[in-house]
């Protein structure tokens, strides 16, 4: 188990189960078929995906701010 802690309180902030050797080579291997996917598409949707991204980042901004600054102990 890992566990997240605010390092300015020394509070949990989150549990984290850790993975078998098997999920972690799943994961490896559902990266890898990501990468495939992504390298063969042209470059408008993958400008497409990337501005997706930034929309939802932008979206939510405050919820990301506050879990990085609980992670850094801010």
């Amino acid at each position: 188990m890992f566990v997240s802690i605010n390092p300015s309180t020394e509070e949990e902030n989150a549990r984290f189960s850790e993975l078998t050797i098997d999920e972690v080579y799943r994961k490896i291997d559902l990266a890898n078929e990501a990468f495939l996917h992504w390298k063969m598409l042209c470059v408008k949707q993958r400008a497409n995906d990337i501005k997706n991204i930034a929309y939802l980042l932008r979206k939510n901004t405050k919820n990301l701010s506050r879990i990085m600054a609980q992670e850094m102990g801010k």
